[in-house]
């Protein structure tokens, strides 16, 4: 299993690098589109989740609607993804730990 879980682990690089691309456009997004800078320093500011909601908040605006619904998917992907290594990790921890005696204390 711990195969697996290092093939899962690295299909994940490429969502995470893609959702730091996406941020990384919406950040330049709101400094272009916007007159005071003051939306582009919170994206920053705020990490990529503030980015993220500020992204979508404006997204019709700055006409980003495309690249915020690209980001949206590899989000979640990346945490369904995630949530598999790390239910396959616990599994093999598990299934790792079977006979195992504890112990007694004197």
């Amino acid at each position: 299993m711990e195969g697996i879980v290092g093939i899962l682990s690295i299909l994940s690089w490429p969502l995470s690098i893609g959702a730091l691309v996406c941020w990384i456009m919406e950040i330049i997004a709101a400094f272009k589109k916007e007159e005071k800078p003051l939306m582009g320093i919170l994206s920053i500011v705020l990490c990529g989740i503030g980015g993220f909601i500020i992204g979508w908040i404006h997204a019709k605006k700055w006409d980003i609607k495309k690249l915020m619904t690209i980001w949206t998917i590899l989000f979640i992907a990346s945490i369904i993804l995630n949530i598999i290594v790390v239910a396959v990790a616990g599994a093999a921890a598990a299934s790792g730990m079977e006979g195992l005696e504890i112990p007694a204390q004197p």
